[in-house]
């Protein structure tokens, strides 16, 4: 047990001098954890939460965990945590409340105290029933790798060790633990797995686990080889650009596994493969452009050339005001505002720029995206034309439309911001103050 440790910690350049917090449950894995810590003679303190789920047994486990601490001269933090109006507030079962409410205290210990690691008693056994569980949810490849020894700020040092190897070590050393009757009852679908499922392939295979361990390290192998290679393909697929992602359409294309390419990508944004299959079936199709698809937190648009991907933001829909003390704004867009007598103006013919006469122009003025409606006499000509059929004839893409903002003085459009001032508003032989605005995209 001690060497497996010592082994995990050298693979993953874990110092022994390190300060861990252990979470110790009371069961026979925390408890055997809690031992060999203490005999490794490393720098840890135990942590216990008590939910007061099982009564009585819930009081004992926590009794138990703070006793062999203090004859062990550790360190021991106990909270009792109530999780029902936490479940009922987050709709999740009393399994993931659980978990959630105990990580959040446990980091709030690691911050305050300053521990390298948060050490807990996952073995190998609990990676196997992960690897069934998500087998039957239904996962990638990196899902049937089991669980990861380091992850964040967590260790899981017991993670190459068996359960029938962390019970051996505590009837040898007579460790104390708890037993949690729960574990055997079939309610639980991790519990369904460990007791009737593994079993089975353990009646076949007697060395079930260690096969598994040696699975686990194969597939490791492979999974390294597809990140590298899903690497190379994402960055020849995916521009980041202002603020949001482009999936270029005609690379896509030529990928013989689009629907796995395109799951990478978006599983990052929050969306589902279920989503992806929709994508691709949309792709399929003459008339996909202007196709959306929403996650919790992003908006994917199809278009001509491109699929792009951008965060929900509720700030477009607003109106910001802009008095004349403001010389720089930023809204998702930067404006920088600079009035200069024309003798000293530098004109450039660059649409980042826009080159106003400061005299016809009204403040306060207002910054929006354009809506349906809008119009404005583009420079150079003589009429007035709709913002909609101007962007039109510029080419723009669906979604380029759809962040084009407007500058706006006394409700009339000055500039369409980073394409075309108002020709009423442009310099003239009798102008003397120039307005130089400076557009940059964040």
């Amino acid at each position: 047990m001690k060497k497996a440790i010592e082994q995990i910690m050298v693979e993953h350049g874990i110092s022994k001098d390190s300060r861990f917090l252990l979470a110790v449950s009371g069961g026979v894995d925390s408890m055997v954890l809690l031992d060999v810590f203490h005999s490794m003679n490393l720098n840890f303190e135990v942590a216990h939460c008590n939910f007061g789920l099982r009564g009585t047994d819930s009081e004992l486990d926590a009794l138990l965990v703070e006793q062999i601490c203090q004859k062990k001269e550790v360190h021991f933090f106990s909270k009792r945590i109530e999780i029902a109006s936490y479940k009922k507030e987050n709709q999740v079962s009393t399994q993931m409340a659980a978990r959630d409410l105990r990580y959040k205290w446990f980091d709030e210990l690691l911050k305050e105290y300053q521990f390298d690691f948060l050490v807990t008693a996952h073995h190998l056994d609990d990676s196997i029933e992960t690897f069934f569980l998500n087998l039957t949810r239904g996962t990638g490849i990196e899902g049937l790798v089991g669980i990861k020894t380091v992850s964040n700020f967590v260790l899981r040092p017991l993670n190459s060790v068996s359960k029938s190897e962390i019970k051996d070590y505590a009837h040898k050393h007579q460790i104390e633990y708890r037993e949690d009757v729960s574990n055997f009852s079939d309610a639980y679908k991790r519990n369904k797995i460990r007791n009737n499922v593994i079993p089975v392939f353990t009646d076949i295979n007697p060395s079930f686990s260690q096969t598994m361990a040696s699975n686990f390290d194969n597939l490791k192998e492979v999974v390294g080889f597809y990140k590298d290679a899903m690497n190379d393909i994402i960055h020849s697929l995916i521009k980041e650009k202002e603020g949001r992602v482009e999936i270029d359409l005609s690379v896509l294309k030529k990928q013989k596994h689009k629907g796995i390419v395109l799951f990478e990508v978006m599983k990052s944004y929050g969306f589902e493969r279920s989503q992806v299959n929709q994508l691709l079936e949309v792709l399929e199709r003459k008339q996909s452009v202007g196709k959306e698809f929403f996650s919790p937190s992003h908006r994917l648009l199809v278009d001509r050339s491109f699929v792009f991907i951008e965060e929900i933001t509720e700030q477009k829909k607003e109106i910001f005001v802009l008095s004349n003390q403001n010389n720089f704004v930023t809204f998702g867009l930067e404006l920088t505002f600079n009035q200069i007598p024309i003798s000293e103006i530098d004109l450039l013919a660059d649409s980042r720029y826009a080159f106003l006469d400061a005299d016809k122009i009204q403040f306060p003025l207002s910054l929006r995206i354009w809506k349906e409606g809008d119009k404005f006499r583009p420079f150079g000509m003589r009429g007035k034309k709709k913002v909609s059929d101007f962007l039109i004839d510029k080419k723009l893409s669906r979604f380029e439309k759809e962040n084009t903002w407007v500058l706006l003085s006394d409700n009339q459009i000055i500039w369409i911001v980073g394409h075309r001032i108002d020709d009423s508003f442009k310099l003239t032989d009798s102008s003397k103050t120039v307005l130089k605005i400076t557009f940059e995209s964040n």
